[in-house]
């Protein structure tokens, strides 16, 4: 190495060190990598690594959260900001797709500046081969290698078996024999050994990075404390804010994002900090639900307080042991179309509302017959009776059979449950509807929404009359012929007399069934000496 190089090479290594004492972490893998360009000493390579392992730990993780397709996007897009704080993340996913993705990611990382951490990974490849074919994949894995070249590859090159007893593997053979002749012509230009300048430089900076790792470790223990305790207490909004103050402390946008959810809470938030939110939201979103992504239909995903609120289960596969225990789910208020064995482990301490299959909630609730509810905060009930049901929901003479019944009566282990929803695809006559709400459900409800499908206006009036008789405490009733469709009679009442009459019609005109749904309110306003209020 001659003195000019010497020189700067002296330079970027006491920079890296000034920046490593400041706490600057990001800024000083930068300057170690820019090092790394002009000294491939092994004593460099371990403090790269062992500094973007202590910065890794603080940052999200948000790959793993996203579906294949999204994920891959998300992974590209990366890869071309050129973070080398993220690089981490974008090499444990190098190789979770199929191998086309694959080799896309590979060629994206061939632009990156010589990183030992690329040259680490690509030897874990070719050791423990993710594909048995993929012939273009492989060529370009061996390609990474020169630009990124280590003197430890060539160790691990010559170590490294092929364990195919295939063509591909003969072939992969050959690469690996031309990529340890291609490492070491790359290598000879470059100095391999710091002299004794640099010696002491690399003590001084392994000193540094180890301070800043320790101070990590601190700093990733009081994140979790802070966090641990939003968990134990999602109703308290005072935690919240302890936990936002520090993340804004250290530049974290989560923390913004909860700060102006609060706001947003407490009426102080303005347009402008509500669509500032929204853009963090969506930048951001997939990495603070982790490991819940794949499990969330992502628009039926809400946030409140900063914190994950409302989410609806999908119906696709997912890895259901990845999530159960999650402690994310500890600020989920409203939850709908969970399985059976999520609901029995997930942590849901602020439920609040509840939607299920309605065959599925007498299953559940009927297997805790004894002890204290799990749930005990939930206040509404959705249910909803699909068609594919029939067999099970109904008896051989079409009513609702005496399983259901009984079984939707243990729904009253809930003990502030006073608001049920009811959507059925399957023909409900009002006897039906009174066998439901006969009992103490019917007695405890305040609000009860029906749609029933195929069901005629001219039923609605003796639904009324089961509502009267069956449901004391009622101050609110929906009623609607017609699922998915915002139409119906809106039934209001106080001191257990009706006190206003409300229909809701569509905007895009009337037609046979709207036509006979207003005849039928009026008739129910005149009766019952009501004023009819139309809306559309």
């Amino acid at each position: 190495m001659n003195g000019e190089m010497d020189g700067a090479l002296t330079a970027k290594l006491t920079e890296a060190e000034r920046l490593l004492r400041a706490r600057r972490g990001d800024a000083a893998l930068g300057a170690l990598l820019a090092a790394w360009a002009e000294l491939r000493a092994p004593e460099l390579a371990a403090q790269i690594e062992a500094l973007s392992d202590a910065l890794a730990a603080q940052r999200p993780r948000t790959l793993g959260a996203l579906r294949p397709g999204e994920r891959h996007q998300r992974w590209l897009e990366q890869a071309a900001e050129a973070d080398p704080v993220a690089l981490p993340e974008l090499l444990e996913h190098l190789t979770d797709d199929n191998a086309v993705r694959s080799r896309e990611r590979v060629l994206a990382l061939a632009a990156r500046r010589p990183d030992p951490r690329i040259a680490a990974r690509v030897l874990d490849c070719i050791e423990r081969p993710p594909y048995t074919s993929a012939g273009k994949f492989w060529t370009q894995v061996h390609r990474l290698l020169p630009r990124h070249a280590d003197p430890r590859v060539i160790r691990r090159l010559e170590r490294a078996t092929v364990a195919l007893d295939t063509s591909m593997g003969e072939r992969l053979e050959r690469m690996r024999e031309r990529s340890i002749l291609r490492v070491r012509e790359a290598l000879a230009p470059l100095a391999t050994r710091p002299g004794e300048a640099q010696t002491k430089q690399l003590a001084r900076v392994a000193e540094a990075v180890e301070a800043l790792a320790a101070a990590s470790l601190d700093a990733e223990a009081q994140a979790r404390a802070l966090l641990d305790a939003v968990h134990a207490n999602p109703g308290a909004l005072e935690h919240r804010q302890i936990y936002a103050d520090w993340l804004l402390s250290r530049g974290d946008p989560r923390g913004e994002f909860i700060a102006l959810q609060l706001a947003e809470i407490h009426g102080r938030a303005t347009r402008t900090h509500k669509a500032r939110a929204n853009a963090l939201l969506r930048e951001h979103g997939s990495a603070w639900i982790g490991t819940l992504g794949p499990a969330l239909v992502q628009r039926d995903r809400a946030f409140r307080g900063g914190f994950l609120h409302a989410a609806r289960v999908t119906s696709k596969a997912f890895e259901l042991e990845a999530i159960a225990d999650d402690p994310t789910w500890s600020t989920v208020e409203v939850l709908l179309n969970p399985p059976l064995a999520l609901l029995e482990r997930a942590p849901l301490p602020a439920l609040r509302e509840l939607g299920l299959d309605a065959f599925l909630a007498p299953q559940l609730f009927a297997t805790r017959r004894r002890g204290r509810p799990r749930w005990p905060g939930v206040e509404t009930l959705r249910l909803e009776l699909q068609d594919s049901w029939r067999n099970l929901a109904l008896d051989r003479d079409g009513n609702l059979s005496a399983a259901f019944l009984v079984g939707l009566a243990r729904c009253l282990p809930l003990p502030k449950l006073e608001h049920l929803r009811l959507r059925s695809e399957l023909d409900l006559p009002t006897p039906q509807v009174r066998s439901m709400l006969a009992g103490p459900l019917g007695q405890r409800l305040r609000s009860l929404e029906l749609v029933l499908a195929n069901t005629d206006a001219d039923a609605l009036p003796g639904l009324v009359s089961v509502l009267e008789r069956s449901c004391p405490a009622l101050e609110r009733a929906f009623l609607s012929p017609r699922p998915g469709k915002r139409e119906g009679l809106t039934l209001r009442r106080a001191a257990r007399e009706w006190t206003a009459l409300e229909l809701d019609l569509p905007s895009d005109g009337m037609h046979g069934p709207s036509r006979a749904l207003r005849r039928v309110a009026r008739d129910l306003a005149a009766t019952r000496g009501l004023e009819l209020v139309e809306r559309r």
